[in-house]
């Protein structure tokens, strides 16, 4: 084969053997067109190549591609059936006719006259048509006055798990309560109450929530969540509030008393709401005054002391006298200000415990009357107590009181 222009010709080129174009000389170029409608071939220097490796390039459909031709090339088809191949020495390129883009576009399947003809008869169709339009411009009233009476549905979307309900927990055990199940929104709210029994002198519980993808089985999060009791008949509630963490949620209740305790609600409710960044636990209660807590003193509380008063109390206590039982607050985690001052006296001490272990979390010790003092604590997710030590030589009268920022 030379380079002159009489030597045009066309190959039919196959999977197995590659075909050969021998070398046509120093500085000569051919120009190779592939004629198929559908398939690539492959071009290589290298004689026993696999169409597709590394080091062979595809012509594709209707393609043409100028090679050097001063050594021989090696040809072969991606698929059996493969069309001619025109081999064009000297030439650049070749442009394929509008009736072989044509031909190829319809082969690959792609867009043509005919398939969107087809598809455009079916947007036309009743399901599709004149019919579906009138109903979408009657919801462009419809929506609008639905969202005025019930609200953003997805905002709205909520359920509710009763997890248990009188419930009678012997002292120092653990109970599960029923699982929640099949969890698809972002936040929940778990309200419980419980009530101490005769004799109680740890009237606490512990609230352990464990998450469970249930895909997996993976546990994802564990968390803990210690509260008060109120005393036998009275209603203190417990609301733990967070963003969920997986589909599954496993509550138990641990009684931390030395008697036992009656688990009256836990609710378990989901919802939509997105503004949960952690979670958070207070307590609060609907009567007049908080409700008793056994062993403990009560100081007056707002009935839901967030953001509100947390305790406050005024009295006069003598010298070397210390308040006993200890002040009980309700549960609160977050920053609180604490306001203190004392007169009369020249030694006012003031701690603050974590009750479960009796860990002093805060204190203040101030000399001089009249004594005062302001301060920012942050207040752990447990029940919490205080009490005021006199230790001046005078009889002084004491105020008090922390609220949640």
């Amino acid at each position: 084969m030379s380079a002159g222009i009489g030597d045009l010709t066309q190959i039919p080129v196959t999977t197995r053997p590659t075909q050969a174009i021998p070398a046509l000389g120093k500085g000569v170029t051919v120009t190779l067109y592939n004629t198929d409608l559908t398939n690539n071939v492959y071009v290589s220097y290298q004689q026993w190549f696999t169409p597709g490796n590394l080091n062979s390039i595809p012509i594709r459909p209707l393609q043409s591609v100028p090679f050097d031709a001063s050594k021989p090339l090696y040809i072969a088809a991606q698929a059996t059936g493969q069309a001619n191949v025109l081999v064009l020495p000297g030439a650049t390129q070749i442009q394929p006719s509008p009736a072989d883009a044509a031909a190829s576009i319809n082969a690959l399947g792609l867009a043509t006259s005919a398939n969107q003809v087809t598809t455009l008869a079916a947007v036309n169709a009743p399901a599709y048509g004149p019919a579906t339009l009138a109903r979408q411009i009657t919801q462009e009233s419809n929506i609008p006055a639905n969202i005025a009476v019930t609200g953003v549905p997805a905002l709205n979307l909520k359920s509710t798990v009763t997890a248990a309900n009188a419930v009678t927990i012997a002292a120092g055990a653990t109970q599960a309560l029923t699982a929640v199940t099949g969890i698809n929104q972002p936040a929940y709210n778990l309200h419980l109450t419980a009530t101490a029994g005769g004799a109680s002198t740890q009237p606490w519980y512990t609230v352990t929530i464990k998450w469970v993808d249930t895909a997996s089985g993976f546990t994802v999060q564990v968390d803990a969540y210690t509260a008060y009791m109120s005393g036998t008949s009275n209603v203190l509630s417990t609301v733990i509030a967070g963003p969920t963490d997986a589909d599954q949620c496993q509550i138990s209740v641990t009684n931390g008393d030395t008697v036992s305790m009656t688990l009256n609600t836990a609710f378990f409710v989901l919802s939509s709401r997105t503004n949960y960044t952690t979670d958070v636990v207070y307590q609060y209660w609907t009567t007049a005054s908080q409700p008793a807590i056994p062993t403990f003193q009560l100081g007056n509380s707002l009935s839901v002391p967030t953001g509100k008063v947390l305790f406050e109390v005024t009295r006069s206590l003598g010298i070397g006298l210390t308040t006993s039982p200890r002040y009980a607050l309700p549960v609160y985690s977050g920053q609180v200000h604490i306001h203190f001052d004392g007169t009369g006296s020249n030694n006012w001490d003031v701690p603050i415990f974590e009750s479960v272990n009796g860990t002093v979390l805060w204190r203040t010790t101030l000399s001089g009357a009249p004594a005062l003092t302001n301060a920012i604590a942050i207040f752990p997710r447990v029940p919490i107590s205080l009490q005021f030590t006199n230790n001046g030589s005078v009889s002084g009268n004491l105020n008090c009181m922390i609220s949640a920022l």
